[in-house]
């Protein structure tokens, strides 16, 4: 047996320039809209101006990194080991999440503050505490889908993991479009700003999810695939 067969470890293939740009891009995408927006609510800040900042750096950037960072993203995936991708993902997810919670606990203080106790009313408010509750869902079964193991044999591992990577992307998604339906309600700069900004996450999403989503199907066909019987 050679030193490379003995190798638990053997080196990845360095991903090509046009992976490396589409990954440049798309942390490009992400981080664009999440500044401007930043960036437009310091300039008009009021205690209201932690609930947009909040939400979209948890859920425009750290949720969605999460995903990219353990499916696609060039260089994480050439250079950390599965094991760790999860990790970085989970710890991700996790701290995305605490903050679009906070985010919406300033909404829920400062109502409350105004003697305004009417909330998830409008459509935003009804996304809101939809992608909430089904983020703390995922984050919750992101412990289920690490550990198997305590399932098997009634359940087999591949599900599990199915039924999250599906389930979390589509509340990526719905995070993402409450987001977004926010700066329709809440805009303090011009149209064209507003469309550029739908742009950059819609497209970054875009680039997110394709790996995910041929991965989730390839292992769909796989679950789902008839065992030829003994003969």
């Amino acid at each position: 047996m050679t030193a490379e067969q003995r190798s638990p470890n053997p080196a990845k293939a360095s991903p090509s320039s046009i992976t490396i740009a589409i990954s440049v891009l798309t942390h490009l995408l992400l981080l664009a809209p999440v500044i401007y927006i930043i960036v437009l609510s310091a300039k008009n800040y009021s205690p209201f101006s932690w609930h947009p900042i909040l939400t979209t750096i948890g859920i425009g950037l750290l949720m969605l990194e999460a995903v990219f960072c353990v499916s696609g993203e060039a260089y994480v995936s050439s250079r950390i080991t599965r094991k760790n991708r999860i990790l970085i993902h989970w710890l991700l997810q996790s701290l995305g999440f605490g903050l679009m919670l906070a985010g919406v606990i300033v909404i829920i203080v400062r109502k409350e503050s105004r003697k305004n106790p009417v909330h998830f009313k409008s459509v935003h408010g009804k996304l809101g505490l939809s992608a909430t509750i089904l983020c703390a869902l995922i984050v919750i079964s992101g412990i289920f889908a690490d550990n198997t193991k305590w399932f098997y044999p009634r359940v087999r591992p591949i599900t599990i993991k199915i039924i999250h990577a599906v389930a979390g992307m589509l509340v990526t998604i719905i995070s993402l479009a409450t987001v977004i339906n926010g700066t329709y309600s809440w805009w303090p700069s011009t149209i064209v700003g507003r469309d550029l900004t739908f742009a950059s996450f819609v497209i970054g999403t875009f680039f997110i999810m394709i790996k995910p989503m041929l991965g989730a199907v390839s292992r769909s066909k796989f679950m789902f695939r008839k065992t030829p019987s003994n003969t």
